[in-house]
């Protein structure tokens, strides 16, 4: 934790995941390995190809390679969804200055990226806020 709020973990990942080879790799520890680097992803800018390698040296195998690739798709579906809500929030502030927090708030809750590409349509053609809070229901 304390790498992620002082700015260096993703410079130490691989050193803060190599802790774990002591460690025997049950599922909780697998599952824990998997959220720290799911966080560092977030968190920090770190290169796809630095968690593959980060997992794959502390979780050798097959396994440790299908984990790094769920993490990175998981990441790269992440990043495209909240760029996709945060294009429809922009449109919309532009559009009608301030937005209701319940607007805002069941946008961010949206996980498909075909409804919210519907979205954004909507929110360039609506008249108003109210409708497309109307169309969000």
């Amino acid at each position: 934790m304390k790498r992620s709020f002082d700015g260096t973990l993703a410079e130490h990942l691989l050193g803060v995941l190599a802790r774990f080879d002591a460690v025997p790799l049950d599922d909780r520890i697998m599952e824990l390995i998997g959220t720290i680097t799911w966080f560092g992803g977030c968190v920090a800018d770190i290169a796809p190809a630095r968690i593959v390698e980060a997992i794959t040296n502390v979780i050798k195998g097959q396994k440790g390679i299908e984990m790094a690739e769920t993490i990175q798709k998981g990441m790269y579906g992440q990043g495209r969804l909240e760029e996709s809500i945060n294009k429809i929030l922009k449109l919309l502030r532009i559009r009608f200055k301030e937005l209701p927090n319940s607007v805002v708030a069941e946008l961010n809750s949206r996980t498909d990226l075909i409804a919210l590409e519907s979205l954004f349509e909507i929110a360039a053609q609506c008249n108003s806020i109210d409708e497309f809070a109307d169309a969000l229901s």
